[in-house]
C-alpha cells in the first residue's frame, strides 16, 4: 500500500471501531495549526488549509457513501468555512506583514481588549443571543397524521406525529 492509498483509504482500529487515516491526520495538522498560531509563525495558514481540506474531505466522503446515520453536510460546510477563513488569514497576514507588521516581526502585535472594547463584544453577544432561534417552538405545535394513516385496516388507531410550526 502507498503513502496516498493509506491516507485515502487507511483506517486505525480504536475500540470497538475504526477512524480513517484522514481524520486523524487532518486533526494532527489542525493541532499542529494552532501550535504554529500560538508561535505566530506564518505556516500556521497553510498548514491549517491541508487539515481543513483533508477533514472536509472525511465529512463529504462519510456523507456520500451512506456509512453513517449522521447527516455530515453541516461538518463539510464548516470545513469550507474553515478554508475560506484560513486562506483570508494567510493573505492579510502576508500582507501586514510586507507593510511592516508588530515590532517583534509579526504580522500583528496581539493585545488585550479595552475595557469598552470588552462591554461592546458583551453587548453584541447577548443581542445575537436575543434574536437566536433557541431550539424550542414559538408557536404551539400541530399534531398531523401521517398520509399512510387514511389507509389503516378497519379497528387500527391512526398514527401521529408531532410537528413544529416554522419559524420566520
Amino acid at each position: 500500500m502507498n503513502l496516498l492509498d493509506w491516507l485515502l483509504n487507511g483506517q486505525f482500529h480504536v475500540g470497538g471501531g475504526t477512524l480513517s487515516v484522514r481524520e486523524v491526520v487532518g486533526n494532527l495538522f489542525g493541532l499542529a495549526s494552532a501550535l504554529l498560531g500560538m508561535r505566530r509563525l506564518v505556516w500556521a495558514w497553510p498548514v491549517g488549509l491541508v487539515g481543513n481540506v483533508l477533514l472536509f474531505t472525511v465529512f463529504v466522503s462519510g456523507q456520500l457513501s451512506g456509512v453513517t446515520t449522521e447527516p455530515l453536510w453541516g461538518q463539510a460546510g464548516r470545513q469550507v468555512f474553515f478554508i475560506a477563513m484560513a486562506l483570508y488569514g494567510w493573505v492579510r497576514w502576508a500582507r501586514l506583514r510586507s507593510e511592516g507588521g508588530a515590532a517583534d516581526g509579526g504580522a500583528i502585535a496581539p493585545r488585550w481588549a479595552t475595557a469598552r472594547e470588552r462591554i461592546q463584544n458583551a453587548s453584541k453577544a447577548l443581542a445575537l443571543g436575543a434574536i437566536a432561534p433557541s431550539g424550542k417552538p414559538t408557536t404551539a405545535q400541530t399534531i398531523t397524521p401521517e398520509p399512510r394513516s387514511s389507509r389503516l385496516a378497519k379497528g387500527t388507531k391512526p398514527v401521529f406525529t408531532h410537528t413544529d410550526a416554522k419559524r420566520y
